[in-house]
């Protein structure tokens, strides 16, 4: 039982061979219990992987409950790209709130960052200072030349 957990973690987690139970996140664990659930007892995988019973039920429902910010994340989306991709956190959150979505700050960040939206406007051009030019000694006898001639 515990060579398939072992098993079961390298196909689901992806990680490398030489993985310890140990190391394993509870939400890890949780998903090789649902792997095996079919085939072994709960009790007998939630000893081998030295998982809290509670802790296995609260990870399940977590997994199964999804992402509660899908709907903000299309709102997002249509705002963002409503406006010509201008808009950056401070806006997009001022324009959510205008539509009823109370978020905080720190959450539009995040899921920004999640999205990664690619703004369309471009940075200030910095101060270039002009540089002095650097003639080529062919020139240079050439202008000599000129003046002399």
């Amino acid at each position: 039982m515990e060579l398939d957990t072992l098993k079961k973690a390298k196909e689901i987690i992806r990680k490398d061979p030489g993985i310890s139970v140990n190391t394993l996140t509870n939400r890890e664990k949780t998903k090789i219990v649902d792997a095996l659930r079919e085939t072994y007892p709960l009790a007998e995988l939630l000893s081998v992987l030295t998982l809290a019973r509670s802790s296995y039920f609260y990870h399940r429902a977590a997994l199964r409950a999804g992402d509660k910010y899908v709907t903000v994340h299309t709102t997002m989306a249509e705002v963002f790209n409503g406006n010509y991709g201008c808009y950056g956190y401070r806006c997009l959150h001022a324009m959510l709130r205008q539509e009823g979505l109370r978020l905080c700050g720190k959450v539009v960040r995040r899921l920004m960052a999640e999205e990664q939206p690619v703004v369309s406007r471009s940075r200030r051009q910095r101060y270039k200072a002009p540089r002095p030019t650097i003639y080529s000694p062919e020139i240079l006898k050439r202008r000599s030349l000129i003046k002399n001639g």
